[in-house]
């Protein structure tokens, strides 16, 4: 019986494990495609914890009947089906450490790659915004990263002779020397927005002024969502893992004691239903039940 409620709880901590995962990437590859290909690497780790997720919700559905029902078949099934999500949360966990180790330099070269297209791609504008606001960051490392892209600047001879040195500056310095046109999205609430050629920029200062804009990079704060989330699944994956393997000594306890509870012992009957020897080699034999028979 403690056996029982053991595999119970181990089945019902599985349950609740596999619905956090089902819904927390459903969540986030909803959120991903906001990001385009930028997080293209984890949206296959989201899929495939789904799917993992989805297999724990059916092995603690079945096993939780298997065990209620003393279905011995069914028991097998799911003891088979738990050592397969053991093996696919460890390979869940390798897959996010390796991607996890690759998707720096992933974001920043699709990043950037989306910053070259800017002007031309609309698309990429939309992108780029969406991520700048999201996270209130400019540009992949700092917000001097748009002095590259060229989309405007101020003046263009003040812009040469300042964009040798844009690099060695600090932001502070920076923002006070150089007059360059960045997207709309790198403003903040009291930044000062103009319009050329029918589309918003923000200036890096106004009136010779510093001014309001996001000055951290976005690849670092993209980098640190990556991060949260590979925590996430190796945590979830690890209770996911561990549950697994020890529910399969568990249901195989339950099976082999339902066979030993399930073995008939035909007892000796009343007197009155056994045969009576006739003959004294009969009299030393063992007893046989004898069930009357009518005709």
């Amino acid at each position: 019986m403690e056996q029982n409620l053991l595999s119970i709880l181990v089945l019902i901590c599985i349950l609740i494990f596999s619905i956090i995962h089902v819904t927390v990437n459903i969540i986030t590859i909803s959120k991903s495609y906001n990001y385009g290909d930028i997080l293209r690497l984890q949206k296959g780790v989201f899929i495939d914890n789904i799917m993992i997720g989805c297999l724990g919700i059916l092995i603690s559905g079945f096993g939780l009947f298997s065990i209620l029902a003393y279905h011995r078949m069914l028991s097998k099934i799911v003891v088979a089906f738990s050592f397969l999500l053991g093996i696919l949360t460890i390979v869940s966990i390798i897959i996010v450490l390796i991607l996890q180790a690759r998707s720096s330099n992933y974001v920043k070269t699709h990043f950037l790659n989306h910053m070259n297209q800017y002007k031309a791609n609309q698309n990429a504008r939309v992108l780029l915004n969406y991520i700048q606001m999201k996270h209130e960051c400019c540009g992949d490392g700092n917000w001097s990263d748009w002095s590259h892209i060229s989309l405007k600047t101020l003046s263009s001879s003040s812009f040469e002779t300042h964009l040798r040195t844009i690099v060695k500056k600090t932001h502070q310095e920076s923002s006070t020397s150089l007059g360059i046109y960045l997207p709309p999205s790198c403003c903040t609430q009291l930044g000062t927005l103009i319009k050329y050629s029918s589309n918003l920029y923000c200036l890096s200062n106004a009136h010779n002024l510093p001014n309001g804009f996001y000055k951290d990079g976005c690849s670092k704060r993209i980098n640190k969502i990556i991060n949260i989330y590979s925590i996430f699944i190796i945590i979830i994956n690890s209770f996911l893992t561990i549950l697994s393997f020890l529910l399969i000594p568990l249901l195989l306890r339950i099976y082999s004691n339902s066979i030993h509870r399930k073995t008939v012992v035909i007892h000796q009957l009343p007197q009155d239903y056994l045969w009576h020897p006739s003959s004294l080699k009969e009299y030393y034999a063992s007893p046989v039940p004898w069930f009357p028979y009518k005709q």
